[in-house]
């Protein structure tokens, strides 16, 4: 199958040309010019150099761009796209795990409320069928530990977020978030990558931080402890003008 994908899509000669304002990237049916400034991403592989808009991925091998001396070249003019923007501040990114358990429980239950409210009712049933369908009527059970069974459940379910948390390998992760005047920007030691604010498609704050939607399913948070009480009410700003 990937051979056939190749042989439909791939297989034509393919070349790359650059300078410090634009890339053109042409084959035999055509070719794509973009400047520097609709880079998104910059993914920095083993054998490839992913160049990403908010589209296309373009992938380049490294061989190439080693064997004509342009892979150092490329690289520095496309993170100095990334970088040609008006850096406010930054903020770390490793949130405190009781940031981490308020923000999930707070982002699922936003999202599923109703399959998460079927899910309780549905144990605490169970847990009501355990409890009294004892056939010695004569014992008594105290009715209170049905009530203590929704409370029961949503501790174990931050339980289940704290050990995620820590479970998590957060070396893998943005240590930082970088805020722009246009953008929030991330680094980690292979992916360089910024999403302009205009792609939110909802923000929520929370006592300890902020959540940034920019697909309805999941969300970039930004722990509030980074920020100074200037700097918070600054990206209120910033995020309430995306549109």
């Amino acid at each position: 199958t990937l051979r056939g994908e190749y042989d439909r899509f791939h297989s034509d000669k393919r070349a790359i040309d650059f300078d410090e304002h634009a890339w053109r990237l042409f084959w035999y049916e055509g070719e794509d010019l973009r400047p520097w400034s609709c880079v998104r991403q910059i993914h920095d592989m083993n054998t490839l150099l992913v160049l990403t808009t908010e589209t296309t991925h373009y992938w380049l091998p490294k061989v190439a761009l080693e064997h004509h001396g342009q892979l150092a070249r490329i690289k520095t003019v496309a993170e100095t796209a990334l970088k040609n923007r008006e850096l406010l501040f930054t903020v770390p990114m490793r949130p405190s795990p009781a940031v981490y358990i308020s923000a999930t429980l707070f982002h699922n239950w936003r999202r599923r409320y109703e399959t998460t409210l079927l899910w309780y009712a549905t144990a605490t049933l169970l847990l009501y069928w355990i409890i009294f369908s004892d056939a010695n009527a004569t014992k008594t059970r105290p009715l209170w530990l049905l009530a203590l069974a929704p409370l029961l459940f949503f501790f174990c379910e931050a339980l289940y977020y704290l050990w995620n948390c820590f479970c998590t390998d957060w070396s893998k992760a943005a240590p930082k978030a970088e805020i722009m005047s246009d953008c929030v920007g991330y680094k980690t030691d292979t992916v360089s990558w910024i999403v302009t604010y205009r792609r939110l498609s909802e923000c929520r704050e929370i006592p300890g931080a902020f959540l940034l939607y920019f697909d309805p399913q999941n969300f970039h948070l930004i722990p509030k402890k980074g920020f100074s009480e200037k700097q918070i009410l600054q990206f209120r700003e910033l995020i309430s003008k995306r549109t």
